[in-house]
């Protein structure tokens, strides 16, 4: 019963790296010009309005959507599942961020690993 135990802690454990850079908000409402305007703001230092039943990618590397359960971002690329923390880089190599993307480079050559 203890390996099982276990195991099922490692999946756990597992699946919640990998999802571990998602996170939720509200949706609001008000009233404009007589009609009822839902929408989600990002709490981005410039935040982003998500009008509802949209989705967007953010400059910092969330894709997020606005429903009637309020708004729900996940990190893509460089943020996905906290890969800046988890990506082997090996020996030799550095590794480079572009945006929300990354890629290896020798160390030395400059060339890609």
């Amino acid at each position: 019963m203890g390996h099982l135990t276990f195991q099922c802690l490692l999946v756990l454990c597992v699946i919640s790296a990998v999802t571990a850079d998602c996170f939720n908000g509200p949706l609001h409402r008000r009233v404009s010009n007589g009609r009822m305007e839902r929408y989600c703001m990002t709490d981005e230092v410039i935040p982003k309005k998500i009008d509802y039943g949209r989705r967007v990618k953010t400059d910092n590397c969330y894709s997020c959507s606005c429903s009637r359960r309020g708004m729900h971002c996940c990190g893509f690329g460089i943020k996905a599942g906290n890969n800046a923390q988890r990506v082997p880089v090996p020996p030799g190599c550095m590794l480079v961020v572009d945006g929300c993307n990354y890629y290896m480079i020798h160390a030395k050559t400059g060339a890609h690993c």
